[in-house]
Parts: structure tokens; C-alpha cells; sequence
């Protein structure tokens, strides 16, 4: 830095180093801005490609929502279909009698066939086509070597009625025993929703998955 007393030529040198070292400085804010601005410009790209990513992802699931759209209405019309052709091929007023230990029910087939008993892979429809090695006599009579007293519950069941409140302690157990029987899901998860019963069936995990979505849909409630 210049001082009193120093010559020309000294003051000139000095003001040199001073301009050169401004000239380092304003290259060094130069290249700072320069490096900055990248900094930005990439920063910049990478939101655009979120911003891409994101769309891309949006419609594709917009797409996906639509094909499973698409899918559940096939299967619904599907479903429909072969419900109607089931019920339409169950002989209209027929009536089937259930005998168990101390107790007789005479009950109409679609009674036993509805979808909330399981529709088409049901126990009974299992019965009534002879996949089941239930005691028959005659066309329409079948018996089982089991408890009785808690079968009318079933039939309000499966008849869309709700299970009483009113029902005692033995027909509650005898209830549930039944519903894992005749391999009612909807009716195990209304009666005990928390626990895992020992299913008296070993077909009851089958038979839910045999059945459509639409079937599982309405057996579970």
C-alpha cells in the first residue's frame, strides 16, 4: 500500500498489486456467481424431473385405477350372471328337511342357497350335488349326527336377519360351532370377530377362496 515519503515508481508498484489484486477478487465473486447459477440450474432440473416423475406416476395409476374399474365390472356382470343361472336352475318351492339329534327343520332349497350361505360353493350346494358324505334318505331328507338347538339361528341367517341378543350361553357356543360347520364365514365374524375359532370344517378356508369377490364380499357382510 502506498505511504508518505515512497517514490513515484514505488507508489506505481504498489498500485499495481492493489488493481491485481482487485481483478483476482472480482475473478474469484465471477466464478462464484458462475458456480452458483450451476448450482441453481441444476437444482432447477432435478424439480422438473420430480415434477415429470410425478406426472408419469399419476397417470399411471390413473390408468391402473381404471383398468381395476374396468376389471371389477367384468367380474360383477360376470357374477351376476352365473348368479342368476344358479338361482334359475334351483327347483322353485322345493323343500329339503334337516334332522339333527332332537330337532327337524323343513326348509326351502334357496333358503340354503343363498348368497349369504355361500352361493354357488356353499356347504349345502356341496350337499345337495352329493360332494359331502352327509346320511340321505330319500330325495330330500338329511341328517346330521349334531346338536340342533341353535339351527334356527342359522336359518334367520341366512335368511338376512340379525342373531338375537336374547340367545343363551349354550346356543351362543352351539352357534358358532354351527357356523364353522356349515362353513358360514359371515356369520363366525359376527358371532366372534377377535378370535380364531377351531373350525369343525376343513374346507372353510377353501370354500372363501373358491368364492368370487362379490361372494366373499357379501358372506363377510
Amino acid at each position: 500500500m502506498p505511504r508518505r515519503g515512497d517514490s513515484v515508481e514505488e507508489m506505481d508498484a504498489a498500485i499495481a498489486v492493489l488493481q491485481e489484486k482487485l481483478q483476482q477478487i472480482q475473478h474469484a465473486k465471477r466464478d462464484k456467481v458462475k458456480e452458483l447459477d450451476e448450482l441453481v440450474r441444476e437444482e432447477t432440473a432435478t424439480v422438473e424431473e420430480l415434477r415429470e416423475l410425478l406426472k408419469r406416476k399419476d397417470e399411471e395409476m390413473r390408468e391402473q385405477f381404471k383398468q381395476d374399474v374396468q376389471l371389477f365390472e367384468e367380474e360383477k356382470k360376470e357374477w351376476a350372471e352365473a348368479s342368476k343361472k344358479f338361482e334359475e336352475a334351483i327347483p322353485k318351492g322345493k323343500r329339503v328337511v334337516l334332522k339333527f339329534f332332537q330337532e327337524t327343520f323343513t326348509v326351502q332349497m334357496k333358503t340354503l342357497l343363498s348368497v349369504r350361505g355361500g352361493g354357488q360353493n356353499s356347504f349345502f350346494q356341496k350337499m345337495f350335488s352329493g360332494r359331502l358324505d352327509i346320511e340321505k334318505e330319500g330325495d330330500n331328507t338329511y341328517y346330521f349326527d349334531r346338536n340342533g338347538i341353535a339351527f334356527k339361528y342359522v336359518l334367520n341367517y341366512l335368511k338376512g336377519e340379525t342373531i338375537s341378543s336374547h340367545i343363551t350361553e349354550q346356543e351362543r357356543e352351539q352357534l358358532l360351532k354351527d357356523a364353522a360347520f356349515f362353513e358360514l364365514i359371515g356369520l363366525v365374524g359376527e358371532l366372534d370377530p377377535t378370535q380364531q375359532l377351531q373350525r369343525d370344517s376343513q374346507s372353510f378356508k377353501a370354500s372363501l377362496m373358491s368364492m368370487s369377490r362379490e361372494e366373499q364380499r357379501v358372506a363377510l357382510g
